[in-house]
């Protein structure tokens, strides 16, 4: 255990007895037992729900694994045409350069709220979708196609009105 500590704990006072201090704080580390697990959130990216229900497109399931990857792709790079003129070009490109960084600077700081915002949204739209899904509206769906069916028979039953 001293081994162990001595590679985190360095004494180098030779008038210390480093052998009896690494021992104690061994002791002290054994006596207090191993320190508590650490409970960080898990931050996961939003994923698209697998639609099983038959009530949605492929077409739907595709743009919403599209929003899902492509949500926090908001970005600007720095892109600069330099001027090539004599004598000022150089101070020229210079001063375009450190404006143009300003800029995408304050740009990508909006950018970042943004990823936030769509990040939440497309959270919002893939629970609508999962849960639209689950409740199998298909069913309803059909159950309502069939009472339609059942009030035309019975209407051409009944007869024509009047």
């Amino acid at each position: 255990m001293s081994d162990d500590i001595s590679a985190i704990v360095r004494i180098d006072d030779e008038a210390i007895d480093t052998q009896s201090v690494y021992a104690r704080i061994g002791e002290g580390l054994q006596r207090h037992g191993p320190p508590p697990a650490i409970d960080f959130p898990r931050f996961e990216r939003p994923r698209a729900p697998e639609l099983s229900g038959g009530l949605f497109s492929d077409d739907l399931a595709r743009s919403l694994e599209k929003l899902n990857a492509s949500f926090d792709q908001v970005w600007v790079e720095l892109s600069l045409i330099e001027q090539h003129m004599p004598i000022v070009g150089g101070f020229v490109n210079r001063y375009k350069r450190d404006l143009h960084q300003l800029v995408v600077y304050y740009v990508n700081a909006l950018a970042q709220r943004q990823q936030s915002v769509n990040e939440d949204l497309v959270r919002v739209v893939n629970r609508l979708v999962a849960d639209i899904d689950a409740a199998g509206v298909a069913s309803l769906r059909r159950e309502v196609d069939e009472l339609r069916a059942r009030v035309a028979a019975l209407e051409e039953r009944a007869g024509p009105a009047g």
